[in-house]
């Protein structure tokens, strides 16, 4: 006897599937949702009656196909043909251009054609041809809640950008700008409404700008270029902030503009220099005094950098957690160095140590880069056993590697290699 799954189970599983990648080459027919339409006449007519598997879209140009005025036509049909199947569901468009301008026409035509359901639009491409698209685009999004541009590599001078097409989003939530700005900031955008933001080669006094704009924002991701800035600077405080990532040099100058009283979730990144280097800059009282002024109930501190192979000591840990020692819970680590080197030992010196066993801390996680780690071989014995030692002292500990991101694979998930 032959068991069928009812339609509204197998919709589901539909559901929870990604979709597909589109690019200049054909469709991959064996992903999603295409691969369910060629199974039987009943699946394709199931996946053709469920708008919420077209809502999405990546569309990505290979620099190492031939640029055609044929091959554009039809990828452009098929971005329609596949957005028209969404019925009044808002899309999710994303586009991912290699190396070359794509025919202009493709994005403009898919952008302006559906701009006034788009709920979420991601542009990434070359600093200069991005600035170029966003210049050059006459739409309006009135119903937009995210929008990310990135740039594929850094350039300097930062492009004149115009973000007038964000004018009229009243609805944004969620904005991510990943390539070079500087102050003025050239466009309107509702700061006001945001409650999420990720800026990465913001020069600082744009930086100090947006920050004193955006007064409802809940997340935070920064990485602030450094440059001149005579601005006075004036605290800004922001009520509603509960996690807050920093991820360049500039992070000790961030944290002196800033007080977060609601801030529960915090990573710093720690210059890649010597033990001796740190202690003696401003970046630890810089930290300290963020923390006193906030009186935030941080529970969750992410630290990431690698000390210099002149002095391969861990960070001021002991520095760093003093203040925290009753509310700390939770203690991330993410490291430039793969774990065969002195810093994974020195780090553990400090976690086996009484004064830190005291304190709150529950649950370590480090994270080492993959390049030099071949699986649990890329932990030494002895190591492995004091692993074991905190694990079963009640700390949770768990060792991962990670892969360095890449335009071919993407960001690839952790590798555990101890929990």
């Amino acid at each position: 006897m032959t068991l069928r799954i009812p339609p509204e189970i197998t919709s589901q599983i539909f559901s929870l599937i990604p979709p597909s990648i589109i690019s200049e080459r054909e469709p991959d027919p064996t992903t999603a949702p295409l691969l369910f339409m060629q199974v039987c006449r009943e699946w394709r007519a199931l996946a053709l009656s469920m708008p919420v598997l077209w809502n999405s879209i990546s569309v990505v140009f290979d620099a190492q196909i031939p640029e055609s005025e044929s091959g554009h036509q039809a990828l452009c049909k098929v971005v329609d043909q596949w957005l028209s199947r969404s019925g009044e569901y808002p899309p999710h468009i994303s586009y991912l251009i290699h190396g070359r301008w794509p025919t202009p026409g493709i994005v403009s035509t898919t952008l302006t054609r559906y701009a006034h359901r788009v709920e979420t639009l991601d542009l990434q491409h070359d600093p200069e041809a991005l600035a170029e698209l966003l210049n050059s685009l006459a739409i309006s999004l009135p119903i937009l809640r995210k929008f990310s541009a990135r740039g594929l590599r850094w350039i300097s001078p930062a492009p004149h950008v115009s973000f007038s097409m964000l004018q009229h989003s009243p609805s944004l939530r969620d904005l991510a700008l990943h390539i070079p700005l500087e102050y003025p900031f050239p466009g309107p955008i509702h700061w006001q409404t945001l409650t999420r933001f990720s800026g990465q080669g913001i020069y600082l006094g744009l930086a100090y700008a947006i920050l004193q704009l955006a007064a409802n924002l809940e997340e935070l991701e920064l990485s602030a270029a450094s440059g001149s800035f005579y601005a006075a600077i004036t605290p800004v405080t922001l009520p509603h902030l509960h996690k807050l990532t920093l991820t360049s040099t500039t992070d000790a100058v961030v944290l002196e503009w800033l007080t977060l009283p609601r801030l529960d979730a915090l990573h710093v990144f720690v210059p890649s220099v010597n033990t001796a280097w740190f202690n003696h800059s401003p970046y630890l009282p810089a930290f300290l005094a963020f923390l006193a002024r906030s009186g935030c109930p941080l529970t969750h501190l992410s630290l990431s950098g690698s000390s210099s192979d002149e002095e391969p000591g861990p960070l001021d840990l002991g520095g760093y957690l003093a203040p925290l020692a009753a509310h700390i819970v939770a203690l991330r680590y993410d490291f430039l160095q793969p774990a065969e080197s002195p810093f994974l030992g020195a780090l553990l010196d400090r976690l086996e140590s009484v004064s830190l066993m005291e304190t709150a801390l529950e649950e370590i996680y480090v994270r080492f880069p993959g390049h030099d780690m071949d699986g649990f071989l890329g932990l030494p014995a002895e190591v492995y056993e004091r692993l074991n030692g905190l694990k079963k002292g009640g700390m949770s500990i768990t060792v991962a590697k990670y892969e360095y991101w890449s335009e071919e694979k993407g960001r690839e998930p952790d590798q555990i290699l101890f929990d």
